[in-house]
């Protein structure tokens, strides 16, 4: 940074060292000190001062001047509103540079209170500069009438003197002199509304020369001269005509002025500062509207930056600078308003539901009145503008999204949230189109699928309204999610009707894992014994009178009993109860088969359901779009097989459409009309492995399901007991259907229906 009394100590040191100050350095740390404690209060005069001029601007250049007295008045004060605006804008800049530049060379931090004192200077300039450009209409329109009233009253200092001149009866040089420099001014002040900055200066020295006294000419010494009694002005008497020389100059030119007096660019080399100006301005919601006047003052520098010269493509400083600004916006403003917008509706929210928490008090000295930010014009940036309130309104639906994506129990309290927004903020969240309390298309059929192990071991099935529910709430929650027909159609119409073959595959493989289980546990020791003696004993003993063809209750609870005596796992189930949980999962497994296409059918009625008559597929888009297909007759009976099709000759891409749309068409009346019994394929399949001698241990499986069913009930029971307890330790449910599915599909693969019938359990259970 340069210096002039560093220049000067530099090429021309002093010969005296008495002379004051001693030292150039310390002398500027103390005026930097003392120029930080006026700063403030500096600034606040400003401030004044620009209020009251933005009133008297308002209320001075309006479109018409009617009401406003003398045009001639109203004229001179606009000129000196102008001005003042001018000058005001000057002064500010030049306190404003002088505090950051020293800070900046002299390397003194920069006290706080100076901080918002100083982004009000950039207030200043910019509202002085706004208010230029908004009167700008008027400006153009009073500017030539403003010089020309300028002119008038310069001239009319001279036209006196001129008179006296060429009255004169003697002339001398000096006199010449004067005479022709009036003479000039005259001409350039009646010449013309515009005066360059040529004619200006030719103007200030041809006034320069009119005002020499004649008592100070060689020529002006002569006494009796009448004209010495008589000269109205001297060099006395100046200071008028220069300062109308001064305000025509300014006038002239006060565009270009004012753009160099609002001119903010030196910040460029202090940037910095812009993120605790935004910082310090966000702790002010009702001050929101400032905003935009920093961050204009802060582009200014883009102009500096376009002017380089030492590279051939200067955009690339601009358009970094330019991102510059707008990062810090989103860092100190963008982001922390979407924060607190959020954490208000979130506390207000769950305020409702929690007691311990209270709502935002509006008379806390920390409460921010959040709507200032969002009532806000788009702030103008370089080349683009940033709009607070859209930013926020993205940031809340994408977060209200991912987070009912990630826990869809919480979707009441998202929604309740987007309808709070919209009622304090007024904001247009837009729907999610997420599930609201289901899964609509939150678990996949895809991810149900590849997890089928894990998904028929926690969730429940429902046979007679077909959903699944699952069993107990992930990571604790309040809500438990439940899968539907609906959820399973919205995944076929996202995969296609084929990922239906493929789920009964990767069903079919979870079965065959299971019977492998299955078997196994019936080909336990105790197990088989225990039903050969059974079953022995029922042959034996049914036609007594007391057991009257009836399995006894009192021996298959005999034996749920006796079985724990085998021992427990270590979450206190016996073995009886995990075989009661494999043909569970086994049946979750095949009422998801169900469900899937149960969805399939949904989904195919649902796009098909336009089609006029599936039955009768007589149009053909495809001939329609393209060249039409020729009438055919049966040669024997002379009926008409195809009726004539006249195309349209369409172009290439209609009729590839229309032959696409033939296409699906016939897709789905294809899928819809099939049936599709995936039950049969799954007993078949499973027959023809059971039937043979190695799995001869399972004929014996029916004698097992009294005491299977005691089993089923009193678990049942004890869940549903739960439901009514605030416990979420241990499972509760109402529906558990999966059970009777995987009796009776067992029972179907080992053809024991008959035998189990012949038990007649359930009329046992009746008596």
């Amino acid at each position: 940074m340069w210096y002039m009394p560093d220049f000067l100590l530099k090429y021309s040191p002093m010969t005296s060292k008495k002379l004051h100050p001693t030292d150039i350095v310390q002398f500027r740390r103390e005026y930097l000190h003392s120029l930080d404690d006026a700063f403030p209060a500096d600034v606040t005069t400003a401030k004044l001062e620009l209020s009251a001029w933005l009133v008297r601007m308002e209320s001075f250049f309006q479109p018409t001047t009617r009401g406003m007295g003398d045009a001639s008045r109203t004229l001179s004060i606009r000129g000196n509103l102008i001005l003042k605006g001018l000058i005001l804008a000057k002064r500010v800049q030049t306190m404003m540079h002088t505090l950051v530049n020293l800070h900046l060379s002299l390397q003194i931090p920069m006290p706080k209170r100076v901080v918002r004192p100083l982004y009000t200077c950039i207030e200043i300039l910019k509202a002085v500069e706004f208010m230029f450009a908004r009167k700008n209409p008027i400006l153009a329109e009073s500017s030539s009438h403003l010089l020309r009233q300028v002119a008038h009253s310069l001239f009319s200092f001279f036209r006196p003197l001129k008179a006296h001149l060429e009255a004169s009866k003697k002339f001398d040089d000096t006199k010449l002199d004067v005479l022709a420099a009036v003479t000039v001014l005259e001409d350039i002040l009646n010449s013309g509304e515009s005066f360059s900055y040529t004619r200006i200066t030719v103007l200030d020295l041809a006034a320069q020369i009119a005002m020499i006294s004649p008592d100070n000419g060689s020529a002006a010494s002569e006494k009796g001269s009448d004209l010495d009694a008589t000269v109205p002005m001297g060099l006395k008497d100046a200071g008028e005509p220069v300062k109308l020389i001064w305000k025509l100059r300014l006038l002239s030119d006060f565009q270009r002025k004012i753009r160099g007096a609002c001119d903010c660019s030196f910040f460029y080399w202090s940037r910095e500062l812009l993120h605790p100006f935004l910082a310090d301005l966000y702790n002010q919601p009702e001050q929101a509207n400032r905003i935009q006047y920093v961050v204009g003052g802060f582009l200014d520098a883009i102009k500096l930056l376009r002017g380089a010269q030492h590279e051939t493509d200067n955009e690339l400083y601009v358009n970094a600078y330019a991102e510059f600004i707008e990062s810090v916006l989103e860092e100190e403003i963008v982001e922390n308003l979407c924060k607190d917008v959020e954490n208000d509706l979130r506390l207000h929210v769950h305020s409702v539901h929690l007691d311990h928490l209270d709502a935002p008090n509006p008379k806390s000295a920390d409460f921010k009145v959040l709507h200032y930010y969002l009532d806000l014009r788009p702030i103008r940036l370089h080349g683009k503008t940033l709009d607070l309130r859209q930013h926020v309104t993205h940031y809340l639906e994408s977060m209200f999204y991912n987070l009912t994506t990630v826990a869809l129990h919480d979707w009441k309290t998202y929604g309740e949230m987007r309808n709070l927004a919209n009622d304090k903020y007024g904001l247009s969240l837009a729907d999610n189109h997420l599930p609201m309390g289901s899964l609509d298309q939150g678990l996949d059929i895809l991810q149900i699928m590849r997890n089928i192990q894990i998904f028929v071991a926690r969730y429940n099935y429902n046979l007679n309204q077909q959903f699944f529910l699952e069993r107990r709430s992930d990571k604790g929650s309040r809500h438990l999610n439940s899968i539907n027909i609906h959820s399973i159609a919205s995944s076929i119409r996202t995969h296609g009707m084929g990922i239906m073959n493929t789920t009964v595959n990767f069903t079919y493989q979870f079965l065959t894992k299971k019977f492998d289980i299955f078997s196994q546990f019936l080909f336990d020791e105790y197990i088989k014994s225990y039903l050969q003696r059974e079953k022995r004993w029922y042959k034996k003993h049914r036609d007594d009178k007391e057991v009257d063809n009836k399995y006894p209750f009192d021996r298959a609870f005999q034996f749920n009993k006796d079985i724990r005596k085998l021992g427990v796992s270590d979450s206190g189930k016996t073995f009886l109860d995990q075989f009661r949980m494999l043909i569970t999962e086994i049946g979750n497994a095949l009422g998801y088969v169900r469900m899937v296409r149960s969805a399939g059918m949904n989904y195919c009625s649902n796009a098909i359901k336009f089609v006029p008559d599936l039955n009768h597929t007589h149009f053909k888009f495809e001939a329609y779009a393209g060249d039409g297909v020729a009438e055919e007759k049966n040669e024997e009976t002379g009926k008409v097989l195809q009726d004539e099709i006249v195309g349209a000759k369409l172009s290439r891409e209609t009729v590839v459409a229309a032959r696409n749309l033939d296409s699906v068409i016939s897709t789905l009346a294809k899928n819809f009309s099939e049936n599709n019994d995936y039950f049969k394929v799954l007993v078949k399949v499973f027959q023809d492995v059971t039937a043979s001698d190695e799995q001869k241990h399972l004929v014996n499986f029916y004698t097992i399901l009294p005491a299977l069913t005691i089993n089923y009930v009193e678990t049942t029971v004890q869940a549903k007991d739960l439901m009514y307890k605030n416990t979420r330790r241990r499972e509760s449910y109402f529906s558990d259907d999966g059970f009777a599915i995987g009796v009776a599909y067992i029972l179907a693969i080992l053809d024991q229906g008959e035998q189990f019938d012949a038990l007649h359990w359930f009329e046992e259970v009746v008596r």
